[in-house]
């Protein structure tokens, strides 16, 4: 399953664009780690690529970003540039790039969701998930995040929202990271309101 190739069409063209390393302006890269120019025939670690997220980040009216939070994913500098974000964040920089859209919309970790100043364009704090905190998020993201003042927690899905998330979404677990059992899919049948066993 390829979230990416999933563009959502409804008033607002939207895209959904999975990201491995993700920088303060919402620029992604998925394409390399190493110094650009000079390492790119030879990376230190080659990465899958772009695979149209280049496009969809540079024409889509909005996209929203999910990933894994981790501190080694949220960098403070950019090596290379696969998607555009805000490019530097100053103000115009995608009209003056001949971008399309309204750049970056949600950033919706593991840890967090994240939206951007409309300012500066920096990355900010909307919400923590559950068995988060503002701090904690902060420890696991490589520069700093502007914090929402409305900042709230997250409430966790719902049993409805699991067997949702678990059996339909994302059954082979993908980005959840485990795959729904065949008596989560009995349960979930069985009653929209009946509690997922783990």
């Amino acid at each position: 399953m390829n979230l990416g190739n999933l563009v959502l069409i409804n008033d607002k063209r939207e895209a959904v664009q999975p990201s491995l390393f993700l920088f303060e302006y919402g620029n992604l890269n998925s394409t390399m780690i190493g110094s650009f120019p000079e390492d790119y025939r030879k990376p230190q670690l080659r990465l899958p690529g772009s695979g149209g997220a280049s496009d969809r980040a540079a024409s889509c009216e909005r996209t929203i970003i999910i990933m894994s939070h981790e501190k080694r994913r949220f960098k403070e500098r950019l090596s290379y540039l696969t998607s555009p974000g805000y490019l530097d964040g100053s103000p115009d920089a995608r009209q003056r790039a001949g971008l399309l859209g309204q750049g970056p919309y949600r950033v919706i970790t593991t840890r967090a969701i994240l939206g951007f100043d409309e300012a500066t364009h920096r990355m900010k704090l909307l919400a923590t998930m559950p068995g988060e905190t503002v701090k904690s998020v902060q420890e696991n993201t490589g520069f700093e995040l502007l914090v929402d003042d409305h900042a709230y927690p997250y409430d966790p899905p719902t049993p409805e929202e699991l067997c949702l998330i678990r059996e339909e979404i994302d059954p082979q677990g993908y980005f959840i990271g485990r795959k729904g059992s065949p008596q989560n899919r009995m349960n979930c049948r069985a009653s929209p309101y009946t509690s997922v066993q783990d």
